[in-house]
């Protein structure tokens, strides 16, 4: 199981926060954007709305190199002001541009948050910063700017620290 760090401090990823993820997205609303394999997957889920997160592929796939190492019960932190405050548990990923582009529109260079992924779980949490460098010996100035998936080492001594 990986931990993925998703930072969630500018007023965009804040107001998507609330839109997709506290206030989840209705499976009906976004069921006919969804490609034939996509619809059988959600047509295995058990509720009839969703948490739902993306980010985009990024300059040179950057972004899209870690998302595609992401698996189900997977644990994705969001991270802002100094905190993890939330955290969520992988249901499954996509990778749709239009749905992406449905729900959060696209930025001024036309990308959007097309690496998606849908959470089965998400509850709150409360993880500082310091604690976070300390355990993982990272510089105590360490803050959280661009979405990662961390090795399998890192995210052990994660979930098991703070018992994720």
């Amino acid at each position: 199981m990986k931990v993925i760090l998703q930072p969630c401090g500018n007023s965009v990823a804040q107001k998507n926060f609330v839109d997709t993820i506290e206030k989840k997205i209705p499976v009906n609303d976004i069921y006919n954007d969804l490609s034939e394999i996509e619809q059988e997957v959600v047509n295995t889920f058990p509720f009839q709305e969703i948490a739902v997160w993306g980010v985009t592929a990024g300059k040179n796939n950057v972004n899209k190199v870690d998302w595609e190492k992401i698996n189900p019960n997977d644990i994705a932190l969001f991270y802002k002001e100094n905190k993890f405050y939330s955290q969520g548990s992988i249901l499954c990923k996509f990778q749709n541009k239009s749905l992406a582009e449905k729900i959060w529109g696209a930025k001024d260079d036309g990308e959007t948050w097309e690496c998606m992924y849908f959470f089965k779980e998400i509850k709150e949490i409360s993880i500082g910063i310091k604690e976070f460098n300390k355990l993982l010996s990272y510089g105590e100035e360490n803050k959280i700017f661009k979405f990662r998936v961390l090795d399998e080492n890192k995210s052990d001594l994660l979930i098991n620290h703070f018992k994720l």
